[in-house]
C-alpha cells in the first residue's frame, strides 16, 4: 500500500486549508488510505485547545482533530522544532502527536510515496 503524508503547515483559521486537510485526511482514512499526519510551522498551532472557530464562522478543529482515530489515522507526528520555536510543548495539544526531529522528518518524507502539504 502507498504511504500518504499530509503536511499542515498554516494557522489554524487562516484559510481554509486546515479544515480541508482534515477532511482530506478522514476521506483517505475511510478508504484504507495509509495516511501520516505532519504538523509543521503555523500549522501546530492547530493542534491548541480552547479555539473557538465558530467566532469566525468555522469549524472549531478541535472536534475534527478528535474524530481522526476513527477512522483510523494513528501515524499524527509534529515538527519539535517548530514547537519549540513557539513555546509550545506536547502537552498543550489536544491529540497525541509523536514530535519528531528534523532527521526523523527526513525520514518520514523519504518512506512517504506522496507528499501534499495544505
Amino acid at each position: 500500500m502507498k504511504q500518504l503524508t499530509l503536511i499542515n503547515s498554516s494557522s489554524p483559521y487562516q484559510t481554509g486549508n486546515a479544515q480541508e486537510s482534515l477532511d482530506f485526511v478522514m476521506v483517505a482514512g475511510t478508504f484504507g488510505q495509509a495516511v501520516s499526519l505532519l504538523f509543521m510551522g503555523d500549522g501546530v498551532f492547530q493542534l491548541l485547545g480552547n479555539q473557538q472557530g465558530k467566532i469566525i464562522g468555522r469549524k472549531t478543529l478541535s472536534k475534527t482533530l478528535a474524530a481522526l482515530e476513527f477512522y483510523d489515522v494513528d501515524d499524527i507526528y509534529v515538527c519539535a522544532q517548530s514547537l519549540s520555536q513557539r513555546y509550545l510543548n506536547t502537552n498543550d495539544l489536544v491529540i497525541t502527536a509523536k514530535p519528531l526531529q528534523a532527521s526523523e522528518i527526513q525520514q518520514l518524507f523519504a518512506n512517504s510515496d506522496q507528499l501534499i502539504r495544505f
